[in-house]
């Protein structure tokens, strides 16, 4: 799963701090927990979301987004990372999911040449 999730899920995820997990915290860590999900190591940007993009020295930054793996993605996919890009034109972070060697090779189409047809 990857996307937005609108909640931290531990105080740390704040760059204010917090002093308790919030109800909406305990609540997207049990689901993690229960859908045996975690976040995949990630490269770029640890905080993904800026209240102010246009004053980032004072403004709250928290992670809000994640790239979410279950063990059965992680065993195909051992290689796989997530990576979090600056902050460009929105206040949230891009996410990506990059997985190096998912693709196979594509081998060399055949070609057929239509002017044989018309031979014996």
């Amino acid at each position: 799963m990857l996307g937005d999730f609108n909640v931290t899920m531990k105080v740390e995820e704040h760059s204010s701090g917090g002093s308790q997990i919030t109800s909406d915290m305990q609540e997207l860590i049990d689901c993690a927990n229960d859908d045996e999900i975690e976040n995949i190591n990630s490269t770029g940007l640890f905080f993904t979301w800026i209240k102010s993009p246009s004053k980032p020295e004072t403004s709250v930054m928290k992670k809000l987004d994640r790239i979410l793996v279950n063990g059965s993605f992680m065993t195909s996919f051992n290689e796989a990372y997530g990576q979090f890009m600056p902050f460009i034109i929105f206040d949230h972070s891009v996410a990506l999911l990059i997985i190096p060697k998912s693709l196979k090779k594509k081998g060399r189409s055949y070609r057929f040449t239509n002017y044989i047809v018309d031979k014996e």
